[in-house]
């Protein structure tokens, strides 16, 4: 049957709220829920059956219980809805595990600051701290929102989660939780599905990665939306990525990035890694990646802002393009090191059927160790845009190299255009080139490259085209291109068509406009 409550006002040492035995059985809250325990918990549905709660203004708040925990109990169509919820040194402080499909846990808060923009925190969504386990804890559940929440100094996992679909983020504070590896601010361990946000919050300070998100299997991330937000500043010892995205088996996830900040993160600001079958969409616009890193915490590898890889017969596509949204700026990424801004990798286990597409455009990279970086190796077929860039760097600023391995097989077309990259140098490595291309083996090579403005640093040429493959790499120019005639080999194309004062290539077969791919 069905049983309606009204108003409820629940103060104790012990537990609040317990429904349990209830399979089959319907069971609304209408009216407002105050429920203040102490010891006990909050709220507790874990004997079967629906239950909602639609009251406006209902609060939870516990110490060392569980606020809210429901489990093995759907949450009906019109939700499970509470002002805020707070817990203090618990092992959780809300649990859902298999909730159904039909509604979800919601948190309002009434919008006092708490995200990313606040100086003076009113999370007044509620607070959870302290907690030994995992502070917030999804298994099996979906239509999750959570506003105006702190969620902070958990001994694990600010939010950890399995098998959630629809999560919503939104002006939260999550911020120094876990204490060992595998531990962080979100750390979704199996599979985000459907279309979630995170929005104008606050993910810093956590043990390893501040976001991690891992997809396995067939499922599929239809959209994960990071907007207004700032990603920053994980642990000094432990820390790693600011967002981690893995793909594994014929899994899929798309993820947009826009307005946001990425700062300080240990390792990456944002890595994305497909293997298997898996295929990655993935869009930054709008962003600033800051460091003041110049390596990780075991030193090995500088600090650096966006890393795709992609493997087997994974697929990567993305677009990382500051033309729109204010522009995309990356500074000071490892200048001493020589780490790229960004860097983009084929694996040596890549088979044919891999794909890299994706463009950067119209960024801005400031005292950073290389603006882009390519590495292609294995077989797979990579088609990349670079276009409109501005770049002051200290090694290479657009530094791309294929077929590093005996047996690489790789397709390459590559578009590099209208981008202006200036290069410092450094004391230790005071000759580097402006742009430069190396490929070997049995890699297919077409590349356009024109437009550039480029200066090398010492005795280095602005735009270096070597190739030691076994094919015939293969370089654009119009029948026009020098003085109205056609170019007499490549390098006098490379004078011809960019902004340089010298250059070093390879023999390259001069091709018509248009004949290689771009990226779609």
């Amino acid at each position: 049957g069905a049983t309606t409550v009204d108003n409820a006002t629940v103060a104790t040492g012990g537990a609040g709220v317990a429904l349990d035995n209830n399979a089959g059985g319907t069971i609304g809250f209408s009216g407002a829920l105050d429920i203040d325990a102490t010891t006990g918990a909050g709220f507790t549905a874990t004997g079967g059956g629906t239950v909602t709660a639609t009251g406006a203004g209902s609060t939870v708040d516990v110490t060392t219980g569980t606020a809210v925990n429901i489990a093995n109990t759907t949450i009906g169509a019109a939700d499970v809805t509470f002002e805020s919820v707070s817990a203090n040194g618990g092992a959780n402080g809300i649990v859902l595990n298999n909730t159904g499909t039909s509604g979800g846990l919601v948190v309002t808060g009434v919008n006092g600051p708490c995200g990313n923009t606040a100086t003076v925190k009113d999370c007044d969504g509620g607070l959870i701290q302290n907690t030994t386990g995992d502070a917030v804890s999804l298994t099996s559940t979906g239509d999750v929102s959570l506003s105006n929440m702190r969620i902070t100094a958990s001994d694990v996992n600010g939010i950890r989660g399995s098998s959630v679909t629809n999560l919503t983020i939104d002006n939260c504070d999550i911020t120094n939780n876990g204490d060992a590896v595998n531990e962080g601010g979100i750390r979704i361990e199996s599979n985000l599905l459907g279309t979630s946000t995170i929005s104008d919050s606050l993910v810093s300070g956590s043990a390893e990665h501040n976001i991690q998100i891992i997809q396995t299997g067939t499922n599929v991330l239809t959209a994960l939306n990071v907007t207004n937000s700032d990603i920053s500043d994980n642990s000094a010892s432990l820390g790693a990525d600011g967002l981690l995205l893995e793909t594994r088996n014929s899994s899929s996830a798309t993820v947009t990035v826009s307005g946001s900040r990425f700062d300080d993160n240990r390792s990456d600001a944002i890595q994305i890694s497909a293997i298997d079958s898996s295929s990655a969409t993935f869009t930054v616009t709008g962003t600033t990646f800051v460091s003041s890193l110049d390596g990780s915490f075991n030193g090995s590898v500088g600090a650096r802002g966006i890393v795709l890889s992609n493997a087997s017969s994974a697929d990567i596509t993305f677009d990382v393009n500051g033309t729109v949204g204010g522009g995309n700026s990356f500074t000071n990424f490892s200048p001493a090191i020589g780490e790229e801004a960004i860097n983009i990798t084929v694996l040596s286990t890549s088979t044919a059927a891999a794909v890299m597409n994706g463009k950067v455009r119209g960024n801005t990279f400031t005292n950073s160790g290389g603006a882009v970086g390519l590495d292609i190796r294995g077989d797979g077929l990579a088609r990349l845009l670079i276009d409109g860039n501005t770049a002051n760097t200290s090694r290479q600023a657009i530094d791309m190299i294929a077929g590093d391995a005996i047996g690489d097989a790789a397709d390459v077309d590559l578009t590099i255009t209208n981008n202006n990259v200036t290069v410092a140098g450094t004391a230790a490595s005071p000759n580097n080139e402006g742009i430069t291309y190396l490929g070997d083996r049995a890699t297919n090579t077409c590349l356009n490259v024109r437009g550039n403005t480029a200066v090398a640093s010492g005795t280095r040429e602005d735009i270096a085209l070597e190739d030691f493959s076994s094919m015939t790499p293969r370089i654009e120019s119009s029948a026009t291109e020098c003085g109205g005639a056609p170019c007499a080999d490549e390098e006098a194309h490379l004078l011809a068509a960019n902004t340089i004062t010298d250059t070093f290539t390879d023999p390259h077969t001069l091709v018509a406009p248009g004949t290689c791919l771009i990226p779609p």
